[in-house]
C-alpha cells in the first residue's frame, strides 16, 4: 500500500473500512495513520478499534488506553476500552470505566446496557488473584474515596485477601469515632448549668477519660469482628475467593460516614440551641451513608445481588445489637451490681448511655 500523509483523507477512508466491517484491509492502514501521528487521540482509537476487531485483544486495550489517555473526554475510546477488557477478563476495570460514563451521561443506553451486562458477569465470575500494595489501606486519598466514588473503590478491593488493611483501617475510624463521641460527651457534661454538673457529679471525668478511651477501642475492634462473624453466619456460601477479608473490608469501609460526619454530630449536639438542630440529620445520614456504603461493599465484594446483600446487612445489624445489650447488661449486673444502672459516676453514665441509650 502507498504511504499517504496523515490527514483527512485518510481517516474518513479507514473509517469507511471499519463500517464496512473490512477489518483485514482497515489494519494496515490504521498502522500507518498511528505512526505517523502517534499522539493523536483518534488515530489510536481507530487502530484500537482494528485489532479488536481482528482478534488482537491484549494490542487493542493497550492502544485504548494510550486514546483514552490522549483524550480523557473521549467516550468513544472508552466503551471500546471497556469491551476489550470484559473480552480480557479484566471485568472489575470495565465496571468502573462504564460506571464512569453513565454518571457522566445517564442517558447513554449503550454505556448503561454495557454497565448492566458487565456487573452481571461481575457476580458470576471469580477475581483474579492480586498481589502488591493493598488498594484498601489506610489513608487520607482512601478515606476521600469510600465518600466520593465508593463504588469505584470497591470494585478496586476485589481479589485482594490480605486482612492487615481492612483491619487497620476499620480499627482506626472506628476508636477515633468512639474517642470523639466520647470527648463530645464529656464536652456536654461540661457544658451543663452548675446544676447540671452537680447532678451529673464530673468529679475525676478527665482522669477516668484514659478508661473510657481504652474500652471504646476493645468496643470498636470487638464490634467490628462481630459483624464480620455475623455475616459469615448469614452469607454461608459466599461467592467470593475470601470471605472474611471481603466482610471485613466491607465492614471497615463503611464505618467512614460515622467518623466525617457522626463526630461533628456529636459536639454539634453539646450546643442546645442551634446545633443540636443539626445534630440529628447529621447523625442520620451518617447512619444511612454508612448502611448504603455495607450493603455495597457487601454485594461488591462477597459477589450477591444488591437484594441479597440487604437482608444480610439488616440480618447481621439485629444480631449484633442483640448480642451488645445483653453483653451490656450483663458487664453492668454482675460487675457493678443492679444500682450501676442509677451510678452517678460519669463513667458509667456514658457506658450506660452508649449500652442501654439512657
Amino acid at each position: 500500500m502507498e504511504e499517504q500523509p496523515a490527514g483527512s483523507s485518510t481517516i474518513p477512508e479507514l473509517r469507511a473500512l471499519l463500517r464496512e466491517q473490512r477489518y483485514d484491509e482497515a489494519l494496515p492502514l490504521a498502522r500507518l495513520l498511528a505512526e505517523q501521528d502517534p499522539d493523536s487521540a483518534e488515530a489510536c482509537l481507530l487502530l484500537g478499534v482494528a485489532l479488536f476487531r481482528t482478534g488482537d485483544l491484549t494490542g487493542a486495550a493497550e492502544v485504548l488506553r494510550k486514546a483514552a489517555s490522549l483524550d480523557p473526554n473521549s467516550r468513544n475510546a472508552q466503551h471500546n476500552l471497556a469491551a476489550v477488557l470484559v473480552q480480557l477478563g479484566e471485568i472489575e476495570e470495565a465496571v468502573v470505566l462504564l460506571d464512569g460514563l453513565v454518571r457522566a451521561d445517564p442517558r447513554d443506553a449503550g454505556a448503561r446496557v454495557a454497565l448492566a451486562t458487565a456487573e452481571a458477569k461481575l457476580l458470576t465470575s471469580p477475581p483474579p488473584a492480586r498481589s502488591g500494595p493493598d488498594p484498601g489501606r489506610l489513608s487520607a486519598r482512601n478515606l476521600i474515596a469510600v465518600l466520593v466514588r465508593p463504588y469505584r473503590f470497591l470494585i478496586a478491593q476485589r481479589g485482594y485477601t490480605g486482612l492487615k488493611a481492612p483491619i487497620v483501617f476499620g480499627l482506626v475510624c472506628a476508636v477515633l469515632t468512639q474517642i470523639g463521641n466520647a470527648a463530645a460527651s464529656a464536652s456536654w457534661i461540661l457544658l451543663l448549668s452548675p446544676a447540671g454538673r452537680e447532678k451529673y457529679d464530673t468529679t475525676g471525668l478527665w482522669e477516668q477519660m484514659p478508661l473510657r478511651w481504652a474500652f471504646d477501642a476493645v468496643h470498636a475492634l470487638a464490634g467490628t469482628v462481630l459483624m464480620a462473624f455475623m455475616f459469615r453466619l448469614v452469607l454461608r456460601k459466599p461467592g467470593c475467593r475470601a470471605p472474611w477479608a471481603a466482610t471485613l473490608r466491607a465492614v471497615a469501609y463503611s464505618l467512614v460516614p460515622a467518623l466525617v460526619l457522626g463526630v461533628p454530630a456529636a459536639f454539634l449536639a453539646a450546643d442546645v440551641s442551634w446545633g443540636g438542630l443539626l445534630a440529628g440529620p447529621a447523625w442520620a445520614l451518617a447512619y444511612l451513608w454508612g448502611l448504603g456504603l455495607l450493603v455495597a461493599g457487601i454485594a461488591v465484594l462477597h459477589q450477591i445481588h444488591w437484594p441479597k446483600a440487604f437482608v444480610a446487612v439488616v440480618i447481621a445489624a439485629v444480631l449484633v445489637s442483640l448480642f451488645w445489650e445483653v453483653v451490656g447488661l450483663v458487664w453492668l449486673l454482675v460487675c457493678r451490681g443492679p444500682q450501676a444502672l442509677w451510678s452517678s459516676d460519669p463513667v458509667t453514665q456514658l457506658i450506660v448511655r452508649t449500652y442501654v441509650g439512657s
